[in-house]
């Protein structure tokens, strides 16, 4: 298979769906079962399979990539495993690929410039975040997908196709305050358990 690398803060299942598609598999559970395939330790949750086909380790992966650092802010551990390790194996195979909630999200601008200087568009972690209805690079409204397999098409498929819509949210009024809580939320997402 063709090795596609995850681009900076691309979503674990937008970047599954990329390496789908530059190598024409027809579906996820095909491609997974090629990674499965492919790997030493075919039984690892899909997270660590990523990381693996990446050529990098699952903790790095799933802290780069996941979503799991903002849904697994507690634990009942005095030691908790890091996100993506081997000892949390069954928080990577339940929260690794799982998105904070449903459908994706997309800032225009970040898909346009993505086109521009890659040739080609993905789903960015930060914007699919609970809370976080702005692009605080661009400081614009971010569009959503509502419909199922939210990350199965790039995002500029589905802007061409006109999928995305944009969510109503005033960007003078919510710009400080959406910034200031975008932060709080990505901090989520960068700090290990």
């Amino acid at each position: 298979m063709i090795r596609v690398s995850p681009m900076p803060g691309e979503i674990a299942e937008g970047h599954l769906s990329r390496i789908r598609i530059v190598n024409g598999i027809s579906s996820r559970d095909r491609l997974i079962e090629r990674l499965r395939a492919q790997s030493n330790e075919p039984s690892s949750p899909v997270l660590h399979l990523l990381a693996a086909f990446s050529g990098m380790d699952s903790t790095t992966y799933a802290i780069d990539h996941s979503m799991m650092p903002a849904l697994r802010v507690a634990s009942r551990d005095e030691a908790p495993a890091m996100h993506g390790s081997q000892e949390g194996a069954s928080f990577s195979r339940r929260l690794g690929m799982l998105a904070p909630r449903p459908g994706s999200r997309v800032c225009r601008r970040c898909t346009a410039q993505n086109l521009v200087e890659q040739g080609f568009s993905w789903y960015q972690r930060e914007h699919q975040l609970i809370g976080v209805d702005l692009c605080v690079v661009h400081g614009c409204g971010l569009c959503v997908f509502d419909g199922v397999d939210a990350y199965s098409e790039p995002p500029e498929i589905r802007e061409a196709r006109g999928e995305f819509q944009p969510i109503q949210v005033d960007v003078a009024e919510q710009n400080g305050s959406d910034s200031f809580r975008h932060q709080i939320c990505l901090d989520f997402l960068l700090v290990p358990p």
